[in-house]
C-alpha cells in the first residue's frame, strides 16, 4: 500500500474532513420570547403611568422582527456600505439620507459610512435565523425558530455577538390624565427601525458541545412613553405618528432599542 493511501485511510478513520458544510456543532433548537413588562408602572392590564402622569392604555404593541443573527468578530475592517433598511447596530431610523444614533445624534449616510470605515474590526454572520413576522408583545409570544441560514451545521468560530434586526414597531392606544382635558387616541408606526444586540463569548470548536440551543428574549418596559407630553399633541383623533423626523417617534424608537434583550447559547 502506498504512503498516500495510508494517509487517506488515517484521515477517514479519524473522522476528519474538509468538505464544505461540515459543522463543528449543530444548532438544533432556537426560540424567541417577546413580551411587554410594565413593572411598577402598571396601573391596569396593558396600561402604564408615565413620568408625566399620563395613563397610557395599549391595544396593540407589536415588533416587526426580521431575523436573529449569531455573529463572530473579524479582524477585517468593517465594510463602510450599509442598508438603510437594516442599519448597523448603534444606528436607527435611517431615511432621507440620515440616521439617528444611540447617543442622540442625527448623522448623514456619509457620516455613518465614514464611522464604519474607521472601525478596525467588523462582525460577520455565522448563522441567521429568519423570522419576518409581527411579534405581539401584549399577548406575549414564544416563537420557535426552525430556519437557519446558511446551515444549522455551524463552522468553527467564536460567537461574539447576537443581533436582533427589527423592521419596525406598531402601537395603538390612548392616553388620559396628566394635562389632557379629554382622552387622546393615538397610533404610532415606525419603520425602518434598527437592531438590538448582546455580547457573546461562545467558542464553537471540537471541545464545544456538538448540539446547541439558542434562547433569545426581548422585552419593553413601562417607561416606553416617558418624556412624551401627550397634551401638546392633542388634535385630530386618532393621532397618527409615523414621521421619522417627529421627536416623539424618535424618542419611542430609542426607548425600544434600549429595551431588554438577552441571548443564551448552551448545550441542547
Amino acid at each position: 500500500m502506498s504512503r498516500l493511501s495510508v494517509m487517506i485511510l488515517m484521515f477517514a478513520a479519524s473522522g476528519c474532513t474538509f468538505d464544505d458544510g461540515t459543522g463543528f456543532a449543530t444548532l438544533e433548537r432556537a426560540s424567541l420570547a417577546a413580551r411587554f413588562e410594565p413593572g411598577a408602572r402598571e396601573v391596569a392590564p396593558n396600561a402604564v403611568l408615565t413620568d408625566l402622569a399620563y395613563q397610557v392604555s395599549l391595544s396593540k404593541l407589536a415588533l416587526r422582527v426580521a431575523e436573529l443573527r449569531l455573529e463572530e468578530r473579524s479582524d477585517t475592517p468593517a465594510d463602510p456600505s450599509f442598508d438603510p433598511e437594516d442599519p448597523p447596530v448603534g444606528f436607527f431610523l435611517c431615511h432621507d439620507g440620515q440616521c439617528a444614533t444611540d447617543d442622540g445624534r442625527v448623522v448623514s449616510y456619509e457620516a455613518v459610512e465614514a464611522e464604519l470605515a474607521g472601525r478596525t474590526a467588523s462582525f460577520e454572520t455565522v448563522a441567521a435565523l429568519p423570522i419576518e413576522q409581527d411579534v405581539d408583545l401584549l399577548a406575549g409570544s414564544l416563537l420557535t425558530l426552525d430556519r437557519v441560514e446558511p446551515s444549522a451545521e455551524l463552522p468553527q468560530a467564536t460567537l461574539r455577538r447576537a443581533a436582533l434586526a427589527l423592521r419596525g414597531l406598531s402601537i395603538s392606544g390612548s392616553a388620559t390624565g396628566g394635562a389632557l382635558a379629554a382622552p387622546l387616541a393615538f397610533e404610532l408606526d415606525v419603520a425602518p427601525l434598527g437592531s438590538l444586540s448582546q455580547t457573546l463569548d461562545f467558542p464553537i470548536d471540537r471541545d464545544a458541545p456538538e448540539a446547541l440551543g439558542v434562547s433569545a428574549e426581548v422585552g419593553l418596559d413601562g417607561t416606553l412613553f416617558d418624556g412624551i407630553d401627550f397634551a401638546s399633541l392633542a388634535g385630530a383623533q386618532p393621532l397618527l405618528l409615523s414621521d421619522l423626523d417627529d421627536p416623539v417617534v424618535v424618542q419611542v424608537a430609542r426607548a425600544v432599542l434600549a429595551g431588554s434583550f438577552s441571548v443564551v447559547v448552551a448545550e441542547n
